[in-house]
């Protein structure tokens, strides 16, 4: 596993007497941002939190140049975290 995937074995019995999951008491606005699937995020990144990811496949060419096909940009980026 790779330390930027969703560890819901760590965090999935972690809850406060509310149920909101101990990550969402300070932060209710969070941006996940994965050069993949965003499927597991949502539970992150909360209701009022953005994915940014890849949710398809098939793509064949250079890292550089399938990044920017599929969105994953800095501009990506910053409109995604200017939208919360």
């Amino acid at each position: 596993m790779s330390w930027t995937e969703p560890q819901d074995d760590v965090h999935a019995g972690r809850t406060r007497s509310a149920g909101r999951p101990p990550h969402e008491r300070l932060v209710e606005r969070r941006v996940s941002i994965e050069a993949g699937v965003t499927f597991g995020w949502r539970t992150y990144v909360g209701s009022r939190g953005r994915m940014l990811g890849i949710d398809r496949f098939g793509a064949s060419a250079p890292g550089n140049v399938v990044m920017e096909e599929f969105g994953m940009t800095k501009a990506a980026v910053v409109t995604v975290t200017r939208t919360l």
